[in-house]
């Protein structure tokens, strides 16, 4: 993650009104390590916990819903069919 990138996320959810958090902060610092790579709640838990960062699964879906409500992120379903998400604004 660099911090040019992670300033300019935290532009976009100041211009939507959307106050900056550190769990906030958290979830985009692991999307914005590989903006391609898509991860599911779970995955992001799991990801947080590896980190020492650990976020609750409901935070971690508050997180996602809010970032989804700004378009900072997009979700799909997987093939699995399990609902993954992914940064569409690095």
């Amino acid at each position: 993650m660099t911090t040019p990138d992670l300033q300019a996320l935290q532009g976009t959810l100041r211009r939507a009104g959307v106050r900056v958090t550190h769990p906030r902060l958290l979830v985009l610092g692991v999307l914005l390590d590989d903006p391609t790579r898509t991860l599911a709640a779970a995955d992001l838990y799991r990801e947080m916990l590896r980190r020492n960062c650990p976020l609750s699964l409901s935070t971690i879906y508050s997180v996602l819903t809010t970032l989804r409500r700004t378009q900072l992120v997009s979700s799909a379903l997987s093939d699995t069919g399990s609902q993954v998400f992914s940064l569409t604004a690095p």
